[in-house]
């Protein structure tokens, strides 16, 4: 019974390849009558059940987007590009920001800072639901494109369920604008693989290279799916023409694209673009966690789409005969490895919560085409039976994606909602030991004042330079003992929290300053507290 019904996935899929490829040597005399538009021409309920979906999408992250203020990341990136605008608009040095970030600089965060004058941190969050609600619309499409319209729908579910769709949601990072030109790009090269002849399609899939590098440019990371994409285009130019040399080229000419284009940005940026791609990316130093330790987290994160991909790659296997399908399925699963074995090889978690996002993405659709299949698997009359039966696992797993959201937004650092009470005076001199949360509502609430940094920080960022003799090296705290800072901000963060108890010991003695807030948060599983001191009038 089971595998009648992946038969009959298979002829639905094989009749919509067999009408595309029909449109290479035939024209359809309109487009309503053509095979393709007759094969994926969307049932009545698709035009509710997306959309159902897409709001689903938008509430589990609306939860989020309130519930706290801008984190390090957020409030770097989007000041970053205030600060860009004023140097485009207005003339003046930019800081080194290429040197450091993992994205280029020119492509989020002046889009981020757009957002943010137009109404906000909140605005700017939304940009990124935006983005992810676009993701999730595109692979529906490409899920459709490549099996059928419950595939897709089912892809979609599994995608909006994840964790890390959740978060990037509500998260003002390059991130969220990287998986949606991440989607788009894939959409677009199994189009694009589909135009009836080379001179058509050659073009469009140098356009698709274009978009692929554009990925890459927003988040450096996405380069570890690009062959994903560029095979997933191979294979479909493949199997609509039954052709292997057909797939291939279409292959490499994605794939000449995009590196050329890269390339050449590459060439012509300049070499602060090469340091920070190595600094955040290729040339990352490695930790000190275990391999499986990684491992298992990431499986608390992705665990439950990879078992459901690998289980549609065995189900794709049973329908299907062609190589071009069964290898297109491969690369889709094995998408939502690459980030787990990366930082298992680099025993680091940085960002993980974040990066597995990027395979879940290709892995949604073949757990999407194995859910789709359960319920073809069953007798007409016992599908409904069936598609209940499927909602309590995708339930299940959708639970703990919210639950893992939500633990990680409300758990990577302070509320700084709160801390942002004790700021805004104008004409402040402000210290703080991680500035660019600091930064971004310094920017926004009280631009005159001046703001150093404690300790070393790769970002260039102003150091205290306090200029009295007796200071000597010891300049941090001649300039508390005078009373030189107004505020002074700790956030006790492990990478110097040695500091932060010097610090905090300087401020108690100087007799100058009094501690008027205190945030408790948690970090790398330890319960610390953002500090708010301020000089005593």
């Amino acid at each position: 019974m089971q595998l009648a019904g992946l038969t009959h996935l298979r002829h639905i899929a094989d009749e919509q390849a067999a009408a595309i490829a029909t449109t290479a040597t035939a024209a359809p005399a309109s487009a309503a009558d053509s095979p393709v538009s007759r094969t994926l021409r969307p049932s009545p309920s698709a035009w509710w059940t997306l959309p159902a979906i897409l709001a689903v999408q938008a509430a589990l992250s609306l939860r989020l987007i309130w519930s706290m203020g801008a984190y390090g990341d957020e409030g770097l990136y989007i000041w970053a590009g205030h600060v860009e605008w004023s140097a485009w608009l207005h003339g003046g040095s930019l800081p080194n920001f290429a040197s450091y970030f993992s994205g280029a600089p020119v492509v989020y965060p002046p889009l981020a800072a757009l957002a943010d004058s137009a109404g906000g941190l909140v605005a700017t969050r939304l940009l990124s639901l935006a983005f992810m609600m676009g993701a999730t619309g595109l692979l529906y499409l490409t899920a459709r494109r490549i099996f059928n319209q419950r595939t897709g729908l089912c892809a979609a579910v599994v995608f909006v369920g994840t964790g890390a769709s959740q978060f990037l949601g509500a998260f003002a990072t390059f991130d969220s604008m990287a998986v949606f030109f991440l989607a788009l790009s894939t959409w677009a090269g199994v189009r694009a693989a589909e135009q009836p002849s080379w001179w058509r399609r050659t073009p469009v899939l140098m356009l698709v290279g274009l978009l692929l590098a554009m990925a890459d440019a927003a988040k450096y990371v996405t380069l570890l799916f690009d062959p994903a994409v560029v095979l997933v285009a191979g294979c479909w130019a493949w199997r609509c023409r039954d052709s292997f040399r057909s797939g291939m080229a279409s292959a490499a000419t994605l794939a000449a694209s995009a590196a050329g284009t890269l390339g050449t940005a590459l060439y012509l940026a300049p070499a602060a673009y090469r340091t920070g791609i190595a600094f955040t990316t290729t040339g990352r130093q490695h930790g000190t966690a275990g391999a499986w330790q990684i491992l298992l987290v990431a499986a608390g994160w992705s665990g439950a789409v990879i078992l459901l991909a690998l289980v549609g790659v065995a189900a794709a296997f049973c329908a299907y005969h062609d190589r071009a399908t069964r290898i297109m399925v491969i690369v889709l699963a094995g998408a939502a490895l690459v980030v787990p074995a990366m930082m298992a090889r680099d025993h680091l978690f940085t960002s993980m919560f974040k990066h597995v996002g990027y395979g879940e993405l290709f892995a949604a659709i073949p757990a999407g085409y194995v859910l789709a299949s359960f319920t073809y698997a069953v007798p007409r009359a016992k599908r409904f039976a069936a598609a209940r039966a499927l909602a309590v696992p995708v339930t299940v797993a959708g639970v703990i994606g919210f639950l893992l959201a939500g633990n990680q937004y409300l758990n990577i650092g302070p509320n700084f909602l709160h801390v942002q009470s004790a700021l805004g005076t104008h004409n402040a001199i402000i210290a703080a030991d991680d500035v660019d949360t600091t930064q971004y509502y310094v920017y926004n609430d009280a631009p005159s004042s001046r703001l150093y940094v404690i300790g070393p920080n790769p970002a260039d960022k102003e150091q205290i330079l306090y200029y009295d003799r007796r200071a000597g090296n010891a300049a941090l705290p001649a300039a508390i003992d005078h009373g030189y800072l107004t505020e002074v901000i700790l956030s006790h963060y492990p990478l110097w929290a040695a500091l932060d108890a010097r610090v905090e010991r300087d401020l108690e003695s100087s007799g100058k300053y009094r501690l008027a807030m205190s945030v408790p948060y948690t970090a790398d599983k330890r319960h610390l507290a953002y500090q708010v001191w301020v000089m005593t009038k």
